[in-house]
């Protein structure tokens, strides 16, 4: 029986590995005792929110890694991002009924321990935070009527929900919010597809996608209200940026299937590509399109780790994400850290500047791989 109770911080000290290769250093988060970890997201300080399994039982539990060690903060709740003030975004289950099937998850933000359950809008089986700013609004989907039901794109100030999704025939998702509080996401159009989309003042702008492509996502904004996310072209995802009304692709590589998942206020991107049907956490900065492995020393390559996916990146170009291990078997969250100050790209800022002025934005296994994003960022699921 799922049981609402908040369980005492548990602090570890983090087994990590640390070492510099090119111009990053390694280091494997580690676990809370168990075989798997997935960083999901990271604020300037350096704190990570993400979830671990442990030794002794086989949930997730909600984790922070905080200045070396890994707090054990919710057994039954999940943290998908965390502001500069360290305020976390997520959700936990609550029962609201009288027997075990009358529960539901409600979006959630965390202050240290203190745990405050959202406001839900009416109609609400369940709702999910995917994203805080650090003026501590939040963004996430409610579901409305039932479990399979329709998702409203949903802004909370305080406490207090609005349903961005409100006047739209078909589903609406929120997936970040930047500190203007300009929202990226998606909305189901009338043919069945998903369309990126920004919401500013409460305004929705569908985004074209690439040309060819059929469903895209806006998975991350920055604040100058440039977005990231993906265009699916026939049977392959394209890495795309969106500026204003202009679309442009991320990937160099011919034919290659990638994904933008976050973009730094330096304009840098992170996501994953997939080489030889093997997924490879991938880094844009300006026009040039890294594999992350690349920055691995031999001796972290040689002990088996393999940086799967790239989730985040913060304004000092620290990056997270999942690495796998060949030896182990065990997928750890990672983080890269730069061994020198991150300067602005001239080459992205040359590149934007033909698409038109930024600001003219005011600012995933539901169906197996083409949800996993979104799965991700409700924190769900652990990196595959």
């Amino acid at each position: 029986m799922k049981q609402l109770k908040i369980k005492l911080a548990i602090t570890l000290v983090v087994g990590a590995t640390q070492a510099s290769a090119g111009t990053y250093a390694f280091v494997d988060l580690g676990t809370l005792g168990g075989t798997q970890s997935s960083a999901y997201n990271l604020n300037n300080i350096g704190q990570v929110v993400g979830q671990s399994l442990t030794s002794h039982d086989a949930d997730s539990h909600y984790t922070l890694w905080n200045s070396g060690s890994l707090i054990d903060r919710y057994p039954d709740g999940k943290g998908a991002d965390i502001n500069d003030s360290g305020q976390i975004a997520g959700q936990t289950s609550v029962f609201f009924g009288p027997n075990i099937y009358n529960w539901g998850w409600r979006a959630t933000v965390w202050n240290g321990s203190t745990m405050t359950i959202l406001d839900s809008l009416p109609g609400a089986v369940h709702s999910w935070a995917t994203a805080i700013n650090n003026s501590g609004q939040v963004v996430g989907p409610t579901v409305i009527e039932s479990f399979q039901g329709h998702y409203h794109a949903t802004l909370w100030n305080g406490m207090t929900p609005t349903d961005l999704g409100s006047g739209i025939r078909t589903d609406s998702y929120a997936l970040d919010i930047n500190s203007s509080g300009t929202v990226s996401g998606f909305v189901y159009g009338d043919d069945g597809v998903e369309h990126a989309s920004v919401w500013a003042g409460g305004v929705i702008s569908e985004l074209q996608g690439l040309p060819g492509g059929d469903e895209s996502y806006a998975n991350a904004i920055n604040d100058a209200g440039l977005t990231v996310g993906y265009s699916q072209i026939a049977n392959r995802r394209v890495a795309t940026l969106w500026s204003g009304a202009s679309v442009s692709t991320l990937s160099s590589v011919p034919n290659s299937s990638n994904v933008a998942t976050d973009i730094n206020n330096y304009n840098q991107i992170v996501g994953y590509s997939v080489i030889s049907s093997t997924y490879h956490a991938t880094l844009w900065n300006g026009q040039i399109e890294t594999d992350l492995n690349s920055f691995l020393d031999a001796n972290t390559v040689a002990a088996g780790w393999v940086l799967q996916y790239a989730s985040a990146i913060n304004d000092k170009g620290w990056i997270i994400g999942d690495a796998y291990n060949s030896i182990s078997g065990e997928t750890h969250g990672f983080m890269l850290m730069p061994n020198s100050p991150v300067p602005e790209p001239s080459t992205f800022a040359l590149m934007i500047a033909g698409f038109g002025t930024a600001g003219g934005i005011l600012r995933a296994n539901l169906a197996a791989n083409r949800r996993r994003e979104r799965m991700r960022n409700q924190g769900y699921i652990l990196a595959v």
